[in-house]
């Protein structure tokens, strides 16, 4: 067979690979999310970032969304008051089947 072939096979090998890694990140960020809010309540999105060296500002707020629109998580605009400058931050919590996925993925952590 043309080496091209056995080239194309080897590209889409490690495409399928860099997609497995990428869904394996992708959790990692969302239990990390998640244990944290079990472990801390009502949070801003930066605070989990400083509490776990995993998170990375650039998508702790995609995560949050997605685990939102999934019914994991609640979000709420903080109180304003005159002590606060600029824009409104966002405070996040689990809800119960967030609750109940957060105690499931660090049972499984704790298992593995």
């Amino acid at each position: 067979m043309p080496w091209g072939f056995w080239l194309g096979c080897a590209f889409l090998v490690l495409v399928a690979f860099a997609g497995l890694l990428d869904g394996a990140k992708e959790e990692a960020r969302e239990t990390a999310v998640l244990t944290g809010l079990l472990f801390h309540g009502w949070a801003f999105g930066l605070d989990l970032v400083k509490r776990n060296p995993e998170l990375k500002r650039g998508s702790v707020y995609v995560t949050l969304g997605q685990l939102e629109k999934r019914g994991l998580l609640v979000s709420r605009e903080e109180t304003w008051s005159r002590d606060n400058f600029g824009a409104r931050r966002r405070l996040y919590s689990l809800t119960d089947a967030g609750r109940d996925e957060a105690l499931r993925r660090a049972g499984a952590k704790e298992a593995a």
